[in-house]
């Protein structure tokens, strides 16, 4: 809504949402291949604090009259990146926080709840955008990021992959997954 306001442009605002499913698509096998690697927790933490920011930063241009269709196209670019590392990580650290048995009904609930907020997101940001403000469904959306990294600090299990030291580089590991994919 806010790059349709600013652009009038329905290609422009398309952009936007091409830029933050980008990351899906073309990074998911290399950043596998490195939250494998990292200590999860930390990368999880770490994205809702880049995605926090980078929320935060939308309506802080706003607030100074010097937000540009460039920085909605940078803040979708890393919202979609830190999306996919988290998304992985998730995934990853769900086994390390549940017990075997309740798996899959927590993998479950997972889904229903990332579909349920595909559902109600978009309604409560036109909602907040239209009736206080442009700027507050950004804010909503930041405060929910650090809430979220306020949760994942209670977590009391390590969240740490017990591997091995890697035998094989990056660029095997990633062939190893398109291979496992196909």
């Amino acid at each position: 809504l806010l790059i349709l306001f600013r652009t009038d442009s329905p290609a422009a605002a398309g952009s936007a949402g091409v830029l933050r499913g980008l990351p899906y698509l073309s990074r998911s096998l290399p950043f596998g291949a490195l939250v494998d690697r990292w200590d999860r927790g930390r990368v999880m933490v770490l994205c809702q604090l880049g995605r926090g920011l980078a929320m935060a930063s939308i309506p802080a241009w706003l607030a100074f009259e010097t937000l540009t269709v460039w920085h909605i196209y940078l803040v979708c670019l890393v919202e979609g990146i830190l999306f996919v590392l988290f998304n992985i990580a998730e995934a990853a650290v769900l086994p390390r926080v549940v017990p075997s048995h309740l798996l899959p009904q927590a993998s479950g609930a997972n889904e229903a709840g990332f579909g349920a907020a595909l559902v109600v997101g978009p309604l409560l940001g036109t909602f907040l955008y239209q009736s206080i403000s442009q700027a507050a469904p950004f804010v909503v959306g930041a405060a929910c990021f650090v809430a979220s990294l306020l949760s994942l600090l209670f977590i009391k299990t390590s969240l740490r992959a017990e591997r091995p030291p890697a035998t094989s580089g990056l660029r095997a590991e990633i062939s190893q997954g398109v291979r496992w994919l196909w």
